[in-house]
């Protein structure tokens, strides 16, 4: 499905457009060309992602865990936003 979408539908004419493709319009409409970002950036932002409080005493809970460090204390009483793996819930990255 994608492979159609990026190599032929993307690239053929459309009537509606007169003589341009769907991807030649797009060029067209861009006031600069969008910079591309890191794999480990795209990976990060493809990750599932939910909200959790931090508990006093510096921890959180998700999936029936409990995650403990000492530099969450600091966030006591806050709301972050935890992206991860969902195979890997050992791994999690938080932000605020």
């Amino acid at each position: 499905m994608v492979r159609y979408l990026v190599d032929k539908y993307n690239q053929s004419i459309d009537a509606r457009l007169g003589d341009q493709t769907r991807y030649q319009r797009w060029e067209a409409g861009l006031i600069v060309t969008p910079s591309l970002i890191s794999e480990e950036d795209l990976r990060i932002c493809l990750m599932k992602q939910t909200r959790r409080s931090i508990y006093r005493g510096g921890y959180l809970q998700f999936e029936n865990l409990t995650y403990r460090g000492e530099n969450l204390a600091g966030y006591a009483g806050e709301s972050v936003v935890l992206r991860l793996i969902a195979s890997l819930v050992s791994i999690l990255i938080m932000y605020q």
